[in-house]
């Protein structure tokens, strides 16, 4: 492939067979994928039902959250139980997945905006890294499940 215009900017002139090469590549990774799902038997169609499913499955829960938000809400806040840290970390670990914003997971949950900045920094220490969630006795909580004989997702073993 040649190229009758100069490169602007002064690119190097191993720029351009570098992304040749690159796209080569990713040409060569897409059709080895597309085969092995043509072996695999799954046809579009079947492909295209289950995105649906799971679209359907997605639409329902978040209506069931919003009815029982709905029904949380008429509860005063001052006498809503608060979240075991447990839950509080699998509340932020949503939140990261989803990209929510804090005011987002805040409405969510039905708490406010500053409880879920309070949450971030409990977890966080000063460097913004993540660290291991701990309870109010100060152990971490897969200690405290493992006295309290739950798994990963909060429910019993």
């Amino acid at each position: 492939m040649r190229s009758f215009r100069s490169l602007q900017g002064g690119s190097p002139p191993t720029t351009l067979p570098a992304l040749l090469r690159a796209t080569h590549l990713l040409g060569l990774a897409l059709g080895s994928a597309f085969g092995r799902l043509r072996e695999s038997g799954v046809t579009a169609a079947r492909m295209f039902e289950k995105a649906e499913e799971s679209a359907l499955l997605l639409r329902m829960m978040r209506e069931a959250a919003e009815i029982l938000g709905a029904r949380w809400d008429k509860v005063p806040e001052r006498q809503r139980p608060h979240y075991p840290a447990v839950q509080r970390f699998r509340i932020l670990r949503i939140r990261s997945f989803l990209a929510l914003s804090q005011r987002e997971t805040a409405e969510m949950f039905r708490v406010s905006t500053e409880t879920i900045a309070r949450w971030d920094t409990e977890v966080t220490g000063p460097d913004r890294e993540v660290a291991r969630p701990v309870d109010r006795q100060n152990r971490t909580v897969r200690e405290s499940r493992d006295r309290t004989g739950l798994d990963e997702a909060g429910k019993s073993r």
